[in-house]
């Protein structure tokens, strides 16, 4: 397993599996008092582990040396701090890498551990007992995921090691673990990637898995800026939780419009942003919706809701959504991956992620759109350096608003697929306002709304006036005019009869849809 230490200058395994650490040359040789001293409390806890991983032994014995490991991996990292980071020349933060064994603190321990193999070597049998484990800010051991059943296959668990798949994912049967590898290799395209084939794939997770994916392995956030991946993991499990099973407003949509935010970020406008906006905007993005009940802002104010009341009827869900992703964190130790980092980047990622949140109000669309236009035409469409965004972070607000209705400009099976699915939740809250003797909000009443000329006007007032601005600064965003266009003469075949009788499906994933049609 390539000790630091060789393996029998810590004692000898027993017949159990175990190690006899009592002929180990240190001063304190009992069981739960691992060396003090950095390196050799790293490569006792890696000993243990590989015994353990070795033997046949029952869950109390592996829980107790578990945590022998737990206090090893704790004594060597009691006076470890949060990497520190450092401006670079070009405005960017990054972390300071460091190989001492003290930063280790802020990794996982399995992946650690597991960094110890070659790929080559993984055993069958790691397959059947794996855990992913974690350390609590006192150094006990939490567990977070299920262990995998026997026929969990070795590639997902290498997928595992090398950091692809969260701790919080159960293993990946063979077939799953490979589509999901494919997927993964498309995630700079629009139309090649398919949200609802990663949530059929990882079980449900989609939205954990594309966005520990973007920050720890396409940007590298977490790398650059000190985050603690284990923790942002924790976070992301419980913010996905939160999402509730609505038509539309769910796990997979913020899943989506993550994508889309990727996508527009890869095709050029990473370089308008630092690594501290990149990583709040994806943030931003998995969150922009968390614990939204398929109910708006209009319909909230009406009823006088408590998330009214608490918001005084000032972007209810969009203030809802960002205090839960914060609260999340707040209220959770083991979710707080921003614990501990610099003052002026916790501050600066909070506002970052609380004005994109809050961008995607639609009530501010036209504000934002026109404030877009009027920086465009004075900096001759963003190339002049020296004209200023209207605001701190505004582009990384512009982008989520944008990725967050561009379900008009995709290719056409999908965008009637979200349209079918946003006006059956549409309709859903007009009929519970028809029944609590409510106004009606626009466009809720099923009786009385086209669907096919609701998604040309969708297109023509507020879709296609903000996108033709945004290609100017995006070249590639043209091809979402050309799809907008295109998408709109669609719907002009279409009759809103047939396009009701669509909503009957509404419920179903993408892909279900689209093998019946």
């Amino acid at each position: 397993m390539g000790n630091c230490i060789p393996k029998q200058d810590w004692g000898t395994p027993t017949g159990d599996g175990f190690t006899d650490i009592s002929a180990a040359p240190r001063t304190n040789s009992k069981v739960d008092a691992p060396p003090s001293n950095p390196n050799e409390a790293l490569s006792y806890a890696e000993h243990v582990i590989g015994d353990l991983l070795k033997g046949d032994v029952n869950d109390d014995e592996q829980r107790e040396a578990l945590q022998q490991v737990a206090v090893a991996l704790r004594r060597a990292t009691a006076d470890a701090k949060n990497p520190s980071r450092e401006k670079a020349a070009n405005g960017t933060t990054n972390a300071r890498l460091s190989s001492h064994p003290k930063d280790i603190l802020n990794k996982n321990v399995g992946e650690y551990i597991s960094s110890q193999f070659d790929n080559s070597q993984a055993r069958p049998a790691l397959a059947q007992r794996r855990k992913s484990v974690q350390l609590s800010e006192n150094g006990e051991l939490i567990t977070t995921a299920a262990v995998p059943t026997a026929s969990a296959n070795r590639r997902s668990v290498i997928m595992r090691r090398a950091g692809v798949l969260p701790p919080s994912i159960p293993e990946l049967e063979d077939e799953e673990a490979a589509e999901l590898e494919d997927m993964l290799k498309n995630v700079d395209s629009d139309d090649e990637f398919d949200v609802w084939a990663l949530d059929r794939v990882t079980g449900g997770n989609a939205l954990v898995m594309l966005t520990w994916h973007l920050l720890t392995k396409v940007w590298k956030s977490c790398e650059l800026l000190g985050v603690n991946e284990t923790k942002l993991d924790a976070w992301l499990h419980r913010v996905q939780q939160h999402y509730v099973d609505t038509p539309y407003h769910n796990h997979v949509h913020a899943s989506d419009v993550l994508h889309l935010t990727h996508v527009y970020l890869r095709k050029g406008l990473y370089k308008r942003m630092d690594d501290v906006e990149i990583f709040s905007l994806i943030i931003a993005a998995a969150s922009h919706d968390v614990g939204h009940d398929g109910l708006n802002n209009a319909y909230h104010s009406s009823r006088m809701t408590d998330l009214a009341i608490v918001y005084n009827d000032i972007s209810v869900q969009e203030n809802g959504h960002a205090h839960r992703a914060f609260d999340i964190m707040n209220s959770h130790a083991e979710c707080n991956f921003i614990d501990g980092l610099e003052r002026d980047f916790t501050s600066r990622f909070r506002s970052l992620v609380i004005s994109n949140i809050l961008g995607t109000d639609m009530v501010g669309h036209k504000t934002m759109i026109t404030e877009f236009e009027t920086y465009l035409n004075a900096s001759d469409d963003g190339r002049d350096d020296t004209v200023a965004l209207p605001s701190a972070g505004f582009l990384s607000k512009v982008v989520l608003h944008l990725a967050d209705i561009n379900n008009a400009a995709r290719k056409w099976d999908l965008a009637e697929f979200w349209a079918n699915r946003c006006l059956a939740e549409f309709f859903n809250q007009g009929d519970m306002e028809k029944k609590l003797e409510l106004p009606v909000s626009p466009l809720c009443d099923r009786s009385t709304t086209d669907i096919p000329k609701s998604q040309i006007g969708f297109i023509d007032f507020v879709v296609m006036p903000a996108f033709v601005q945004f290609a100017r600064l995006l070249p590639y965003a043209q091809k979402c005019v050309d799809r907008l266009n295109e998408n709109k003469e669609l719907w002009k075949t279409r009759d809103d009869v047939s396009q009701k009788a669509k909503l009957m499906d509404a419920h179903l994933p993408y892909q279900s849809v689209a093998a019946s049609a």
